[in-house]
């Protein structure tokens, strides 16, 4: 709550501009739960206190998912975002659909959410796959040496040698 009273001071001077970059930056922390949390409670007090309304919140959440469509987990947040805005009643649905019908869709959201964790899936995909390709390798080169082993054994006692050393 201390940063969201911080946040509704600073935003009393200079609305825009305070709200974007405070947005952008808990939008784009690394600690996601946390950051969400923090961004919609902002959101909800700055409007409440009369500070910010809601086409301003609208238009800062669009504007920052339209200004990055390559980042799928910024437009898994915003989205996010803006359903919760909706569901407290800060933002409009109407407006909302409107101006952001896919930012709406929990289907939508969902989707980026898998799209967004797949490089780590591949990832981990990739060094399984390694791991696994290695285990093989290592169990091939185990079977050639008995299989060597065996046929030198065989040559010798074809030889007539008696096996004792």
């Amino acid at each position: 709550t201390l940063s969201c009273e911080a946040i509704a001071r600073l935003a009393q001077a200079a609305k825009p501009a305070v709200v974007r970059a405070n947005v952008q930056t808990l939008l784009g922390h690394k600690d996601r739960a946390t950051a969400m949390t923090v961004c919609c409670s902002v959101f909800v007090r700055l409007w409440q206190s009369g500070i910010c309304w809601d086409s301003l919140i609208l238009d800062v959440l669009v504007t920052l998912s339209e200004s990055q469509p390559d980042n799928l987990e910024l437009q898994q947040r915003v989205g996010t975002c803006l359903q919760r805005l909706v569901a407290a009643g800060v933002v409009d649905a109407t407006a909302a659909r409107a101006r952001a019908v896919s930012l709406l869709s929990a289907q939508w959201v969902q989707l980026l959410a898998r799209f967004a964790s797949a490089q780590g899936e591949e990832t981990n995909l990739n060094g399984r796959f390694h791991e696994d390709v290695q285990t093989l390798f290592h169990q091939e080169v185990a079977r050639h040496f008995e299989y060597e082993a065996a046929e030198r054994s065989f040559h010798v006692l074809n030889k007539g040698a008696s096996g004792q050393a």
